[in-house]
């Protein structure tokens, strides 16, 4: 990031959303296999990164390798925020944002603490940067 943007949230996915592959890998834990199959789900849920600037969003992957995809905040231009049912037990859901970038056109951030408040956060954010940057967004069919 750079010198003037601002940290706005930083998060990750939480390892709830592997719960399902946890028991059914503790269930054939006899197997041996199954056990790293869960070791390397974990290992990737937390080497995830979610970051929201105050002028780009990123999402970092990757456990040798990473990747960085990076979107401009004012290139946004829908939301989708998801809670299964499972999901609301522990306060988390999915947040999909739907970008204008050619090489980017969704972020998803998975199994998020909060998610309504990161979601109203980045919504202002973008209005805002919008306004400063005299930014209208118009769709062609």
């Amino acid at each position: 990031m750079g010198s003037s943007e601002e940290l706005i949230w930083m998060g990750k996915p939480s390892q709830i959303s592997n719960m399902g592959l946890y028991g059914l890998c503790f269930l054939s834990s006899w197997m041996i296999f199954p056990v790293f199959i869960a070791a390397w789900r974990y290992w990737i849920t937390d080497t995830t990164e979610y970051k929201i600037s105050s002028q780009r969003v990123f999402i970092k992957t990757g456990i040798f390798n990473k990747k960085i995809d990076e979107v401009e905040l004012y290139r946004i231009k829908d939301y989708t925020l998801l809670k299964p049912w499972f999901y609301r037990l522990f306060n988390l859901s999915n947040l999909v944002m739907v970008t204008s970038d050619s090489t980017v056109s969704k972020l998803n951030f998975y199994a998020i603490p909060s998610g309504d408040m990161v979601r109203d956060q980045v919504r202002i954010k973008v209005e805002q940067l919008r306004t400063d940057k005299n930014i209208r967004e118009v769709d062609f069919n």
